[in-house]
């Protein structure tokens, strides 16, 4: 053989395996967490799929995720047919939000292998978050072509929650639950399912062992507290939205008007007076029926000076509330022994909401008023 042959052999071997131990080198920086040191070591290879791989690699782990997008393009770039290669990509592009450009690099995945349960998957996730309908189809292939596919059944669950679809989502929750009885996040939509279709006691129950089982948030609380109240459990409604005040959100008006509901329930109308004052306190909304609530409490105790001057507020922030202006007449009628001076309440409504929901009432009250006042002239 020609000597300069044996030499330019010679040194392609001792190239190929200088490269070959840098790239060990680079690995093992990666195994040890150091991928800033090895990306500095794969920068200084010749160019190549694997090389730009694993550069991608280490910056996706580093969180710069807009240089490894541009690595596995360069990857890409010298070897398009790469399954693995543009799969990963795909995943890096929906976690980046670049949802368009998953769904067309996964719609050509699919061309590649269309019984990829991962791939119809992944393209079905990029289409939900386009607000795409089609996304649930590519859903329900995947789980038919892999039906380990858990991820597929919960976003299809979901899907068919948020539409309303209960029949629908019940039969892929109980898959779910059925795969996994603990599944935290098939018992949220299973609880979800019962509590918007008021079966509160079957909701207790899924919010209950999703606590027990370490998940717990303000939305889980939240429900559970509205599902015993509903259920006129209100100490546990009121241990439950102490939590949410406490641990969460002390400003919350909506939570503190539902303490006082709850404190009612327990016939402890002060304390529903305090939490009532504190929504109160919070809201610049029209609060009527927050002084309606707080017209109860002082009507528990018999107070009818302060019943009155909870609904006048009432009325002043909306003049229209029929309940409100029928409770004032009722309450002058509890305070007033002079039934002159109650007389013009149940006529103020009368003639303000003639075909009112408590007209009858009214008019047999000023005419029973009317003939009693008569009477007493003479």
């Amino acid at each position: 053989m020609n000597k300069s042959i044996c030499v330019i052999l010679l040194l392609c071997f001792i190239k190929a395996g200088a490269q070959t131990s840098a790239l060990a080198v680079g690995d093992s920086l990666v195994q040890t967490g150091a991928y800033s040191e090895a990306i500095e070591v794969y920068n200084q290879l010749p160019v190549s799929p694997q090389v730009y791989e694993r550069i991608a690699a280490a910056n996706e782990a580093l969180g710069r995720n807009a240089e490894a997008l541009a690595a596995y393009r360069s990857a890409l770039e010298l070897n398009a047919d790469d399954f693995r290669l543009g799969y990963r990509y795909g995943i890096l592009l929906s976690k980046s939000n670049y949802y368009k450009k998953a769904d067309s690099l996964f719609s050509g995945l699919h061309l590649m292998q269309p019984t990829n349960a991962s791939v119809l998957y992944q393209r079905g996730y990029a289409r939900e978050q386009l607000k795409d309908s089609t996304a649930i189809i590519d859903y329900l292939k995947a789980y038919r072509a892999d039906n380990n596919q858990q991820n597929a059944l919960y976003r299809i669950a979901k899907l068919l929650l948020e539409k309303r679809s209960f029949v629908g989502a019940k039969e892929y929750i109980d898959l779910g639950l059925k795969a996994n009885p603990n599944s935290t996040r098939f018992l949220l939509l299973d609880g979800l399912s019962y509590f918007v279709n008021k079966s509160y006691h079957d909701a207790i129950k899924r919010f209950e062992r999703l606590l027990e089982l370490g998940k717990d948030n303000e939305s889980i609380r939240e429900h559970l507290a509205k599902s015993y109240a509903q259920t006129y459990q209100y100490e546990q409604a009121l241990e439950q939205y102490k939590v949410l005040i406490n641990q969460y959100d002390d400003r919350n008006a909506n939570w503190h008007f539902s303490l006082s509901t709850a404190y009612l329930g327990l016939n402890e109308p002060e304390k529903a007076r305090r939490h009532i004052n504190i929504a109160i306190g919070l809201l610049d909304v029209p609060l009527d029926s927050h002084f309606l609530a707080l017209a109860i409490t002082y009507n528990r105790e018999g107070n009818y000076p302060e019943v009155m001057k909870a609904l006048q507020e009432a009325l002043a922030e909306n003049p229209k509330n029929q309940l409100a202006k029928y409770q004032l007449a009722v309450a002058a009628d509890n305070r007033y022994a002079d039934k002159a001076l109650v007389l013009p309440y149940y006529e103020a409504y009368s003639k303000q909401f003639p075909k009112g929901r408590f007209i009858d009432t009214v008019l047999y009250r000023i005419s029973d008023i009317k003939e009693q006042l008569f009477m007493e002239k003479d």
